[in-house]
């Protein structure tokens, strides 16, 4: 047995303290009765205190107020390992963290709204198996597919360009790494959710990965971030505090919206592409679109279970405390 809040323990000390406080109230008590009789002929009408049945009550009330104590401080018993069984779907968030998602042609910039969108998203999927992986010229598992969604948005927070290390963009990496983590799970509820402005600058085509994932019943749905006029891509800041483009060839670089490439991927992949409009709309959206994926029963990771004893010590406490004013005190004297 442990205590969980065994602070509370150290107000035991309350129970000797009270048998102190009554046994000198008694003796108080005692005398007083006595220097009253004393002065007093009609002693014999002043009923005696049965010495027995007070400590009695006392006692009573001492078990009473220990088991209250014992109560706040939550008594367990040994713990149980307990294996839980829910409906679950197998996904995968797929994270472009390329430079051109800096640019800021969707407020504040691609890249913050993209993060913004998948933590909206992670919110409406309660209960599902999430995984996130993130992608610049190669991919990278930031967080495998878990139902603890809290390490998952600790991952999403942590994610960028600065961990992987690539420069590039390459979508299809992000896919490919994602079935092959899918293949390894059990079931056939799995998708992949791609967060991109579809922009590649590898030789691997996203189209045809897209079509292996259907073919292994995994759907792929797509969101672009960006727009067809484009925008910048920034780079840092000057000495003054102005910032930077990227320059290629003395002109400003401009990054553009590719959905076509998206589009692509989602019809392929027998899932749906989504042009970015708000985070809370897009993630509704989206996951209107999950919701409709079978669940499959899965068994959840194993939990700890331990026995409760504050019932049994609330009941013991009520039954004194019951018990205790039935018991009286006094008794008439003889004459």
């Amino acid at each position: 047995m442990h205590f969980v809040y065994a602070e509370f323990l150290i107000l035991l000390l309350l129970i000797p303290l009270f048998w102190i406080l009554d046994y000198r109230m008694t003796v108080w008590r005692r005398r007083a009765a006595e220097k009253f009789s004393a002065y007093s002929f009609s002693s014999h009408l002043i009923p005696s205190v049965s010495a027995g049945r007070q400590w009695l009550r006392n006692f009573l009330w001492s078990l009473a107020l220990a088991g209250i104590i014992m109560g706040l401080a939550r008594p367990q018993g040994a713990p149980k390992l307990v294996y839980r069984t829910g409906q679950s779907l197998y996904l995968y968030l797929v994270l472009d963290c390329s430079l051109s998602m800096r640019a800021r042609d969707v407020k504040p910039d691609r890249f913050t709204a993209a993060k913004q969108t998948l933590r909206a998203l992670v919110e409406r999927l309660a209960g599902d198996h999430i995984g996130l992986i993130g992608f610049t010229g190669t991919a990278r598992v930031f967080c495998p597919a878990t139902a603890d969604h809290h390490a998952l948005l600790l991952a999403l927070k942590q994610a960028g360009p600065e961990v992987l290390g690539s420069l590039g963009s390459n979508p299809a990496s992000g896919l490919a790494l994602a079935l092959e983590k899918l293949k390894r799970l059990p079931g056939k509820s799995k998708a992949v959710v791609i967060l991109s402005d579809g922009e590649e600058n590898r030789p691997e085509k996203l189209e045809a990965i897209a079509q292996e994932a259907a073919l292994q019943g995994i759907k792929v749905y797509t969101v672009g971030y960006g727009s067809e006029d484009g925008a910048p891509i920034p780079i840092g800041r000057d000495f003054w505090g102005k910032t930077r483009y990227r320059i290629y060839r003395g002109k400003t670089v401009k990054t553009r919206l590719v959905s076509i490439e998206l589009l692509k991927a989602a019809k392929l992949g027998q899932g749906h592409y989504r042009l970015f409009e708000t985070h809370q709309i897009t993630a509704y959206k989206i996951a209107l679109e999950l919701e409709k994926i079978t669940r499959q029963p899965v068994r959840q990771a194993a939990a700890l279970e331990y026995r409760e004893f504050f019932p049994w010590l609330a009941v013991l406490a009520f039954v004194l405390l019951w018990l205790e004013p039935l018991l009286p005190l006094r008794q008439r004297g003889k004459k």
